[in-house]
């Protein structure tokens, strides 16, 4: 049996991305909270995570293409750069404008780190094992991402927001001086240039299957959208208290983590249809179950069962696009689909904001899980889904094999 850390660039990578996951989701979890807390309205917290989004989409596409041609360690290095001023800047951020300028930040460094981080994840992959070790990236991240809301609960309860933003953005900048040690997996191209960026965004989408798992990572996104925002707030606006809604946060995601590496084996075996009906079907369940009681157990298994839909419904979708796309395209093609998805965001976001403020946050999640069930529905008779992914090249991408060399 080969050992689950086949080499250091795996490793390193595995302990970069948990460091800084963790770090900035001390923030970014207890974010809407915080925004809430100082008296931002409904609509206003919309505005600020959804203009972050949209601009960011548009840079992931540049960013893309840029790792791809310029290598991945510069991005990696300036995005956890940006985290750390992203974090530290909260502190001194008081109006609507002001929160939507750091978070515009984030939503920056976010498509700087995180599309180099992830094309040099996926450029180190073994070929046939992209679900099983995507598996293993995405339970550290998930492990990470679900102490991180208990953790920073506890934290604001006890020394207040402004202690949990300096140990966030301390601990984001130790993860920025392991990033400097890491090694470039791809050589410079002698051109970059918008012929180059074109070429590359054209071929990847003549991938066969490419837009329909771009399209299923765009519903994904959007439907999670509505949850991830407002949930923590409609739930403080019942009286709960922060480490409650920390723990809530906490389970769902530690569910998340125990799942992903059977999840990469299931990517790895079967067709994503038979992981993503499922998984669609297990958000609408999740939203019914989460109001069906309206008790702290009913919130937090309704919310771990949605979390899990929600994984189900996206990962899937990663897993065929890393079979298909080539090592030079990583960048690109990772920067496709998060485009994709921040769009989805930005969009749920900036009409979460209103719908939440006219109709009422539960009437708008139950309404956003309904939307599953729907899709759920839909993908049922799509073809492509019910094949398995495949690692092998299409026709149109060996012409640029040869032409894009790399170690």
């Amino acid at each position: 049996m080969k050992p689950m850390f086949h080499n250091k660039k795996f490793l390193l990578a595995i302990v970069l991305m948990f460091n800084i996951s963790f770090g900035v989701t001390l923030t970014t979890s207890l974010f809407s909270l915080y925004l809430d807390k100082v008296g931002i309205s409904l609509a206003g917290i919309g505005l600020i995570f959804a203009i972050g989004a949209l601009i960011a989409s548009i840079v992931r596409l540049i960013v893309g293409a840029c790792t791809d041609h310029m290598g991945r360690k510069k991005f990696i290095i300036v995005g956890a750069i940006g985290y750390v001023v992203f974090i530290i800047s909260i502190i001194f951020s008081q109006t609507t404008s002001q929160f939507a300028t750091v978070n515009l930040l984030a939503e920056l460094s976010g498509a700087l780190f995180w599309t180099a981080t992830n094309a040099y994840f996926f450029d180190i992959l073994r070929r046939g094992k992209e679900g099983i070790e995507m598996g293993t990236r995405n339970t550290a991240l998930y492990a990470s991402s679900a102490l991180a809301p208990l953790i920073g609960g506890l934290v604001v309860k006890n020394f207040g927001f402004n202690f949990l933003f300096i140990a966030s953005g301390l601990i984001v900048f130790a993860g920025l001086l392991l990033a400097l040690t890491l090694k470039e997996t791809i050589t410079k191209t002698s051109r970059v240039g918008l012929r180059e960026f074109e070429k590359e965004y054209r071929d990847i989408f003549k991938i066969k299957g490419f837009k329909t798992v771009t399209s299923i990572i765009f519903i994904s996104n959007f439907i999670w959208t509505f949850w991830y925002i407002y949930m923590p707030i409609y739930l403080s606006n019942l009286g709960m208290s922060i480490d409650k809604i920390g723990l809530i946060l906490t389970v769902m995601l530690g569910a998340g983590a125990v799942l992903q590496k059977p999840m990469g084996r299931l990517i790895d075996s079967k067709p994503a249809k038979y992981i993503l009906i499922p998984g669609f079907f297990l958000i609408w369940l999740g939203g019914f179950f989460f109001f069906a009681f309206k008790n702290f157990a009913s919130y937090m298994i309704g919310r771990a069962i949605l979390g899990v839909g929600v994984d189900a419904s996206y990962w899937p979708a990663i897993g065929v696009c890393a079979k298909l796309t080539k090592k030079r395209s990583h960048g690109g093609s990772w920067a496709l689909m998060t485009t994709g998805a921040a769009i989805a965001y930005g969009i749920a976001a900036l009409a979460g904001g209103f719908l939440t403020q006219a109709f009422g946050i539960a009437h708008v999640l139950m309404g956003a899980s309904a939307v599953a069930l729907i899709v759920a529905i839909l993908i049922i008779p799509n073809k492509f889904l019910a094949k398995k992914g495949t690692s092998k090249y299409g026709k149109h991408q060996f012409v640029h094999l040869q032409n894009h060399r790399h170690k």
